[in-house]
């Protein structure tokens, strides 16, 4: 085998991308990279922003700063996953401890609604308001437009980063006892309906319209999820 060929095997059996052997680079460039991205992209889509234009935000004058620390584009945005991700792995484990054990028993609906919130709310308590919206709004974009175009994320290539979020999705998975693509279907639908409950929040303030607190939206969001993926199968 070539070393090409040895290392690409390397890769695959790893799980990790071209991010890890760039990490060593000038973290706080990588950040402020990162950073840059994410805000952009979410006011302006991923396909709506140009490298020239992260490396400007980000006050970097040499305009291939993208490519020397990430690659290209993709791996970038695999980078603001990742990062996101590794803020909010131990939120997720927090929560995982405070749920009762699996035992013979199905699992109650409170502890659905708890697995549930563990998948889905960590990326809504981001604790700047700015940093939250961009990447709710990054993640919503992806989830709707990017994901099935083969635009991987940590969950694709590098599991080792997700331990909890994995957990949680295994075992809900299991207490709702749907049917693998019907589960599949609503973890998707409601995960999208918790993102644009705060994305269109803000819409409404930006218009001057009444709305109630962040929090009020996001916990009746999570109320309407749970109640989703407590449903039972529809008849056809």
């Amino acid at each position: 085998m070539s070393a090409t060929g040895r290392g690409a095997a390397a890769e695959a059996r790893t799980g990790w991308s071209q991010q890890t052997r760039l990490r060593g680079r000038s973290p706080q460039t990588r950040l402020r990279l990162i950073r840059a991205a994410e805000r952009l992209f979410a006011h302006h889509d991923i396909d709506g922003v140009s490298l020239r234009q992260i490396c400007a935000a980000a006050g970097q004058r040499n305009t291939n700063a993208v490519r020397y620390h990430f690659g290209d584009k993709e791996r970038l945005i695999e980078a603001i996953f990742e990062h996101r991700q590794s803020e909010m792995e131990p939120v997720r484990a927090a929560m995982l401890a405070r749920v009762p054990p699996e035992g013979p028993e199905p699992d109650p609906p409170e502890t659905i609604d708890a697995l549930l919130a563990i998948v889905i709310r960590p990326p809504l308590m981001i604790a700047d308001p700015e940093d939250r919206y961009n990447y709710v709004k990054l993640l919503a974009s992806y989830l709707n437009r990017h994901r099935d175009s083969g635009l991987r994320h940590p969950l694709d290539y590098a599991p080792a980063l997700l331990p909890s979020l994995i957990a949680a999705h295994q075992r809900l998975f299991r207490a709702c006892g749907l049917p693998r693509a019907i589960f599949d279907l609503r973890i998707q639908m409601v995960a999208g309906l918790a993102l644009q409950a705060v994305i269109q929040r803000r819409a409404r303030l930006a218009a001057g319209l009444a709305c109630p607190p962040e929090d009020v939206v996001t916990d009746e969001a999570m109320v309407i999820a749970g109640a989703a993926m407590k449903a039972p199968v529809a008849n056809r």
